[in-house]
């Protein structure tokens, strides 16, 4: 659909949007928050406020893209309200005690293992692929959405940070647990397969 910016909108054309571009805006929705309902929920509020909002389209960028900013602007305030997370000083120690001892090395039960076996030796194989999609599942919404906004959608850590109003440190702790929550994850995923192999 192509855009005039001269031209008039109105809730017509907002109308027609829901049939073009509710089911991907529904899927990015969901493959951030996890859920059918809140999903749902956000698009629908994205599309309300494109209506209520409508007069403010310039037609500088296509509606879909236009859409898109609101669906993440209402994914990044679901994100906020349903989940503030503090990091204080006490909380990193307490996880640098449980995966380090004194000397600062890995201990015994916390050390990353070897990743190799015969079922995910690539990464890019779809069943390495369902072992990341069920573990970004099990995160909590905050860590889930700075990865994805991180490693999939590569968008800059000074931007993420404004979003979701957090500090740089906060930002930096959040990935680190995060990252190591999806590996530890993952390699019970592969000990799990190594233990039952097809």
């Amino acid at each position: 659909m192509e855009i005039d910016a001269t031209s008039e909108l109105g809730n017509e054309d907002v109308a027609s949007w829901v049939g073009l571009y509710g089911s991907e805006l529904y899927a990015y929705a969901y493959r951030r928050i996890r859920s059918v309902e809140n999903a749902e929920d956000v698009v629908q509020e994205t599309f309300f406020a494109a209506l209520k909002n409508v007069s403010s389209f310039r037609g500088e960028s296509t509606p879909r893209t236009w859409l898109y900013t609101i669906l993440r602007s209402k994914i990044i305030d679901f994100v906020r309200k349903a989940q503030r997370i503090e990091v204080s000083e006490h909380s990193s120690d307490d996880l640098d005690n449980l995966l380090f001892d004194d000397k600062g090395h890995w201990r015994s039960l916390a050390a990353p293992t070897s990743w190799q076996s015969p079922n995910t030796a690539d990464p890019t194989e779809s069943g390495f692929q369902d072992y990341i999609n069920s573990c970004l599942a099990k995160l909590k919404p905050i860590p889930r959405t700075l990865l994805i906004m991180t490693y999939l959608d590569e968008v800059p850590a000074e931007e993420i940070r404004k979003e979701h109003e957090i500090s740089a440190s906060n930002y930096w702790v959040l990935l680190h647990r995060a990252r190591h929550a999806m590996r530890l994850c993952i390699e019970r995923q592969l000990a799990k397969e190594k233990e039952s192999p097809l």
